[in-house]
């Protein structure tokens, strides 16, 4: 009947949630330049692919001309490790995934 009509068009429903989520990607992400990039894929390359040692990235490097990208000193062994050990934490800080999560649903 039209009563029955008129009162459906004056209900309103309210849904009211929070959404929680967690990322990596609000800080900067690329905090490497190019050449300490290249110099990364190199140490990678080398240490997974070809399983050389420190050493030998380190002997490798010098024979092309590569130095440090701050103090331009020779990339000893220690430096190579440095570059490998802290890229593979970075890598896996930014591609860290995390779960996002809805709560707190409400019908009103």
């Amino acid at each position: 009947d039209n009563n029955s009509s008129l009162l459906l068009n004056d209900i309103s429903i309210n849904i009211t949630f929070e959404v929680t989520f967690i990322t990596s990607n609000l800080t900067k992400i690329h905090h490497y330049n190019s050449r300490q990039e290249e110099l990364y894929n190199i140490v990678c390359l080398m240490r997974e692919n070809e399983n050389k040692t420190y050493r030998e990235i380190s002997d490798y490097l010098k024979m092309l001309g590569y130095k440090s990208v701050r103090t331009n000193n020779t990339l000893l062994p220690q430096y190579v490790y440095s570059i490998y050990t802290k890229g593979k934490v970075r890598e896996g800080r930014l591609n860290q995934k995390f779960d996002s999560f809805i709560d707190n649903i409400r019908i009103h």
